[in-house]
């Protein structure tokens, strides 16, 4: 849909022997569309979260099913948070004078952030269960 609205255009098709891969460069068109796009104020963040859910329905449940999953998504978490953390090493090594690095790093953070507070909130929460 890029390519047809003239945002991007293709600079080079698939290499022998790769999967239909396609390496695509913005246009001046598609620097204005995403400009316009960048202006406009985000949508709120829509938050769906299945943990959540069934946490709310917890008598329905045995405790000892709600703390296996919040051991599950801790451990899911902590992956992820890792995962933050080397990339941020990694930009941080390889793209040092990048003018977008304060930007990327902004991002990460808020990736970082969100992972640490969701594993404290696990820990607390398994605790609350365990102490019932």
């Amino acid at each position: 849909r890029m390519e047809q609205d003239g945002a991007v255009e293709i600079l080079a098709g698939p290499d022998p022997g790769t999967r239909n891969r396609k390496v695509y460069r913005i246009t001046s068109a598609g620097h204005r569309l995403l400009r316009n796009w960048l202006e406009q104020p985000p949508a709120p963040p829509a938050i769906r979260d299945e943990l959540l859910l069934k946490l709310s329905c917890g008598n329905e449940a045995d405790r000892e099913v709600h703390i296996r999953h919040l051991k599950q998504a801790r451990d899911a978490t902590l992956k992820e948070l890792q995962e933050f953390v080397q990339l941020e090493i990694t930009y941080l090594a390889e793209y040092r004078s990048a003018p977008d690095l304060p930007y990327w790093l902004i991002t990460l953070r808020a990736g970082r952030s969100s992972r640490e507070a969701r594993v404290r909130w696990c820990d607390e929460s398994i605790a609350t269960l365990k102490a019932l």
